[in-house]
């Protein structure tokens, strides 16, 4: 039991043990839900890779617009 685990562990006497449950899965179903932390960042990556190529691409097409217009006017 994990009274006796704890008082064994640090030599005090455990006198209530609280415990909420909130959700029971198998290992596999946990497993299969879970998000590593390599998940996460590689997801990041990802993203800010899309979002840098749009910013980059947009601002390429504005500078080139801009060249067209100033060599229309010269």
């Amino acid at each position: 039991m994990i009274t006796n685990d704890i008082s064994n562990i640090t030599d005090l006497e455990v006198v209530e043990v609280n415990v909420n449950v909130v959700d029971i899965k198998t290992k596999e179903q946990h497993e299969a839900d879970s998000v590593s932390l390599q998940d996460r960042v590689t997801s990041a990556v990802e993203s800010t890779g899309e979002f840098a190529s749009e910013k980059f691409e947009a601002a390429k097409a504005g500078i080139s617009d801009g060249l067209s217009t100033a060599k229309r006017k010269g």
